[in-house]
């Protein structure tokens, strides 16, 4: 061999050794024979020098729960079409007469739930009342299905009877929250208007349209719990 062949051969081992020393660690991770030439075969996997640090859990945030502000909406005060409505969030749940006419002679039917988008007007006699409660969703599907829910009250009773009117039907409405834990209990607020006003609402709506019914008896009081939802 040359001298010039030899020293380039030389050259040629020390720059692949140094390449070697400076590269990560070439680590072998299959050995076997090839398919083609039956040769001896090594593939390497290269590890960078890289230092290893113990990576920070990913943490799950949870959602926030979705919050409507409960209020009670009363229209036409004092008249004898007087109506009570529950305001959840940005929606309005009550019970209405069905449609279609009804004979003078002919009890009054069931009232039924209807629900639509509240949109507050510059009425003298309507007032919105805060209740000081929030109901709590923890999804938006949840919420719905509440909702639907709260359509699906049924009314057993005429509206001439205790527990058959449209404040009875808001009673309903709230015990479905506090049952699916979106409140924690009924707002004393609504309590305290409840036994304030119930009879004379009751006697007001119905007495002139049709005799009120055998069972024309002040409603059972009710405990009142904390006046304020936390």
């Amino acid at each position: 061999m040359a001298p010039i062949q030899i020293l380039l051969t030389l050259l040629w081992v020390s720059a692949s050794f140094l390449t070697t020393i400076a590269s990560p660690l070439m680590i072998p991770v299959d050995v076997g024979a090839d398919d083609l030439t039956g040769m001896t075969r090594i593939v390497y996997n290269r590890q960078a020098f890289v230092r290893r640090t113990n990576p920070k859990p990913v943490s799950k945030v949870a959602a926030k729960p979705l919050k409507a502000p409960v209020q009670l909406w009363i229209r036409d005060k004092g008249l004898d079409v007087e109506h009570w409505s529950l305001v959840i969030g940005s929606d309005v749940f009550e019970a209405v007469n069905p449609p279609g006419e009804v004979a003078d002679d002919e009890p009054p039917p069931h009232l039924i739930p209807r629900t639509f988008p509240y949109h507050p007007k510059p009425e003298s006699d309507s007032k919105l009342i805060d209740l000081h409660c929030i109901a709590k969703f923890n999804t938006k599907e949840e919420m719905d299905d509440t909702f639907s829910q709260l359509e699906k009250i049924r009314m057993t009773l005429r509206p001439t009877q205790v527990g058959g009117n449209c404040i009875d039907y808001i009673k309903m409405a709230l015990r479905v929250l506090q049952k699916r834990k979106h409140i924690r209990r009924i707002p004393a607020i609504f309590w305290k208007l409840y036994n304030k006003n119930y009879k004379e609402v009751r006697k007001l709506t119905w007495g002139g349209v049709w005799p009120q019914d055998d069972d024309d008896v002040v409603p059972e009081k009710e405990r009142a719990g904390s006046t304020k939802e936390k």
